[in-house]
């Protein structure tokens, strides 16, 4: 699975943390940094010999347009103007996440070490399955990601297909 992700400054950091939980899933995913810290982005044509990727996660203003994914995760925490979407082909596949009460997934409680993530709609995965209407616990560390990175992590992880059970254990390990 092939992972674009147009971010900001801890847009390695996210990298980072969503190859580990693919591959806690037992899923082979290549994560591709587009935009954010220059000293760890790929350039910009070896990204776009990837593209399109299966899943485009933008937490930017900056997306180059080219790499539009079958899947494309908007955050709707993130100050961007939303990267020319009505051009984006028929059926394509548009899942929003963030803290904002109208996101597809969101957090419904955030207290001390527990994140109670919570997917609000059905929508398809990467992988064919569907996501359906649920919610699970995701334990949080002190010395782990804030809150805004967990929670996009993890959504990225949900449309690519890793199970919420996976999620939950990778991070009760962590």
């Amino acid at each position: 699975m092939d992972i674009g992700i147009a971010a900001g400054k801890n847009g390695a950091v996210l990298a980072a943390l969503l190859g580990r939980i693919y591959e806690a899933g037992g899923v082979a995913a290549q994560v591709y940094l587009l935009a954010g810290d220059r000293q760890n982005t790929h350039k910009a044509e070896d990204a776009q010999a990837h593209a399109p990727f299966d899943i485009l996660l933008i937490d930017t203003a900056a997306c180059p347009l080219y790499a539009a994914g079958r899947t494309t995760m908007l955050s709707t925490d993130a100050r961007h103007s939303s990267p020319a979407l009505h051009t984006l082909p028929q059926g394509h596949r548009i899942v929003s996440y963030g803290f904002n009460g109208k996101s597809c997934i969101t957090a419904s409680s955030l207290r001390g070490e527990q994140l109670l993530v919570c997917l609000q709609r059905s929508f398809p995965c990467a992988d064919g399955r569907m996501a359906e209407p649920m919610e699970f616990a995701v334990r949080r560390t002190t010395n782990g990601p804030d809150a805004q990175l967990l929670l996009t992590a993890i959504a990225a992880a949900l449309c690519g297909g890793i199970h919420p059970d996976t999620i939950s254990a990778f991070f009760e390990k962590a």
